[in-house]
């Protein structure tokens, strides 16, 4: 997470996320669809960033990223944090 303007009077601010999804398992045709049709470079991903307060907890943002992709809560999530940002989340 990257703090991208200062904070506001109430302490919030927004905050750039990168979201990738991506699989290490589609098939040759799948990647060139992906390529096609989803703006992926490689075909093995599909790359979006978002802006969010900074006070949006995760459950919130996880349905914020359903209604991104347009599922309907019928997947596996998981949420990964560089080290730093793991120390800003923690405090």
């Amino acid at each position: 997470m990257r703090k991208i303007l200062n904070l506001t009077n109430d302490g919030i601010f927004p905050v750039r996320l990168h979201l990738e999804l991506k699989d290490d398992y589609l098939s040759d045709y799948q990647k060139r669809m992906l390529k096609r049709y989803g703006e992926s470079s490689t075909g093995t991903s599909i790359m979006m960033d978002i802006l969010i307060p900074s006070d949006m907890p995760l459950h919130n943002l996880h349905y914020a990223i359903q209604k991104l992709y347009g599922w309907n809560n019928s997947h596996f999530r998981r949420f990964n944090f560089a080290g730093r940002c793991i120390q800003y989340v923690d405090e």
